[in-house]
């Protein structure tokens, strides 16, 4: 459950490790402490058996370096103890500046309770990264140990697409990356749509206000 001794990774001991959420008796730090049995996780709130409370996906894990150092990529290590939490797929960000990183890499196929080693196949010169959890079982967030892996030769530059504060909050994507873009769109200012079912907060004028979060729905009572 453990790095591998083959590959070199910094010492992640010097890293500064801040998360976006964390549950109570957890640590961001114990995703660097070099135990396997620690992890980081999210935060929840249970009465009895029962989960009452509990924040979802995505899950930032923000790590800074004390010093500019290359990298060609990374290890995660889940829970070995559960599998709640384990990251099913994830995007991962670098910042050459400490202040804004940029995503360098997408996946998935991370296998519960099995470390997951990502190689770049290139370098990058990072002050700091940032680990984003877009899936997890059971929709909670969680990781044992988080290793980068030492680059050599020449650094790549890491692409400006899109990225994420390393002060915190959502990712911004770049237009390639958004699903829900679409270029040079239809003026949609003169439409007039008819529907045969609407509920009063939800009007069909919310389907071409240009806000993503705002929709249309039909109508139901509440009981």
């Amino acid at each position: 459950m453990i790095p591998a001794s083959a590959t070199e990774y910094l010492d992640k001991s010097t890293f500064t490790v801040r998360v976006s959420s964390l549950y109570s008796e957890s640590s961001a730090d114990f995703i660097k402490d070099g135990n396997p049995s620690t992890y980081w996780h999210s935060f929840y709130r249970a009465e009895g058996s029962s989960i009452v409370e509990k924040d979802s996906v995505p899950y930032y894990i923000y790590i800074e370096l004390p010093t500019e150092e290359v990298i060609s990529g990374f290890t995660y290590t889940p829970r070995i103890d559960n599998t709640n939490g384990t990251a099913k797929s994830y995007n991962f960000y670098a910042s050459s500046d400490g202040k804004t990183a940029y995503l360098i890499d997408s996946g998935e196929g991370i296998v519960d309770k099995t470390a997951f080693t990502k190689d770049f196949g290139k370098s990058y010169k990072v002050k700091g990264i940032v680990f984003e959890i877009t899936a997890s079982v059971n929709s909670y967030g969680t990781c044992a140990e988080f290793d980068l892996i030492k680059g050599s030769g020449s650094a790549t530059e890491i692409p400006k697409g899109s990225y994420v504060s390393m002060e915190g909050g959502s990712a911004t994507l770049a237009p390639e990356d958004d699903p829900y873009y679409v270029k040079n769109p239809v003026d949609r200012s003169g439409w007039k749509i008819n529907v045969n079912s609407v509920r009063e907060t939800s009007p069909v004028e919310l389907m071409t206000d240009g806000d993503k979060t705002t929709y249309w729905h039909s109508d139901y009572t509440n009981e």
